[in-house]
């Protein structure tokens, strides 16, 4: 788990789960100048996060995980916070389980791997004022 800064800061903070450790600091490399960023590898320590943080306003997801997918990690992380906008990350195409999530509400967006950083800036302004998000 990194933490980009421990103090509360008017940047939109967001935690990033992912199994992959090069994508984690992938992630962080490429957002942590436009927002305050929480990593974590397993979806339970995600849960952990997300529960000693409660100012974290996005969550972004991997799919395929180990221990728990991403879909399952999000129904748990809505049961402690369900007011901010979930997203899922896959690197293969829409699956039935996440057409189903997306109808369903459980998650507001998909995104494929690779991640299009304008596609993810565009998405995070729809829900927080665009000053915040610079594209």
């Amino acid at each position: 788990m990194k933490d980009s800064n421990t103090q509360k800061t008017d940047r939109i903070k967001i935690l990033y789960i992912d199994d992959d450790l090069f994508n984690l600091e992938l992630f962080l490399i490429t957002f942590r100048n436009k927002f305050e960023i929480l990593t974590a590898e397993f979806g339970q320590v995600g849960l952990d996060i997300l529960k000693n943080n409660k100012d974290i306003d996005i969550v972004i997801s991997d799919f395929n995980m180990p221990f728990m997918n991403g879909l399952e990690f999000i129904e748990k992380a809505r049961e402690i916070k369900n007011d901010i906008p979930f997203f899922i990350l896959s690197c293969s195409l829409k699956t039935d389980e996440i057409v189903k999530a997306l109808q369903n509400k459980l998650i507001n967006n998909f995104f494929k791997k690779p991640l299009n950083k304008g596609h993810l800036l565009n998405e995070i302004s729809n829900y927080y004022n665009s000053q915040q998000v610079k594209i």
